[in-house]
């Protein structure tokens, strides 16, 4: 997502007009869950998605590839939790958080982060998914910018550390859990413009179908209008 905006500024959407569609998303699919209240409580109900709401909320051809980018569903170079590698995407319930983490406030290009120039840009509005981006390709590749890498599972390599902290198998085993008596809860804000509240559902699924009967020790609870944190 970083890569797309730092190759392509026009792509970068500003906050307003992140504001404006996202103004627009809720007013189109605020009954999809049977409640007129203000709030999209399961995006995953949208499944056919009107790109007319983004036209009329004033975003260009190539910010809208941004915001299809960013929900869209990503296969990786990777066995995954769930066995297909996937990352389902971030929902699209409130879109205007996404300028705190994976847009920021102020256009690319991004200056890098060598330097120690972290906190600099972090006042500057520069998005956090640009330093962190940088900073670990930076940490296992010195020389080199991650918006120049052009192969995906290249970027992939850099990003999980060369691969071991990618899991090609899945480390989710809970049986001692399952077996203590102890009880879990696992929560995620909806609106988590960080990290998809899709993905840690997926987790949960897996950990619900390995283990029979373990709606009697953990839950899942996915929490309406929530941002990251």
């Amino acid at each position: 997502i970083a890569a797309h905006m730092q190759n392509k500024p026009e792509s970068w959407i500003p906050p307003e007009a992140l504001k404006r569609a996202s103004a627009g998303i809720l007013a189109a699919y605020d009954d999809i869950d049977g409640a007129m209240d203000g709030t999209i409580h399961n995006p995953a109900d949208i499944t056919n998605f009107d790109h007319s709401i983004l036209r009329k909320a004033e975003l260009t051809a190539a910010q809208i590839e941004t915001f299809d980018l960013i929900r869209q569903t990503t296969k990786f170079p990777s066995g995954g939790t769930r066995g297909d590698g996937t990352h389902p995407g971030w929902p699209i319930s409130d879109i205007s958080g996404w300028s705190r983490f994976l847009i920021g406030t102020t256009p690319p290009p991004w200056p890098a982060t060598k330097g120690g120039a972290t906190a600099d840009l972090l006042k500057a509005g520069v998005p956090f998914i640009h330093i962190m981006s940088d900073t670990k390709t930076r940490s296992m590749e010195p020389t080199l910018d991650y918006w120049k890498i052009t192969s995906f599972a290249e970027s992939v390599r850099i990003s999980s550390r060369g691969g071991t902290a990618m899991p090609f198998t899945d480390p989710r085993d809970y049986s001692a859990l399952a077996a203590s008596g102890s009880k879990m809860i696992l929560w995620h804000g909806i609106d988590d413009e960080s990290m998809s509240y899709l993905e840690s559902l997926q987790g949960y699924e897996v950990l619900r179908d390995r283990f029979p009967g373990s709606e009697g020790w953990v839950r899942y609870v996915a929490i309406p209008g929530l941002w990251h944190c």
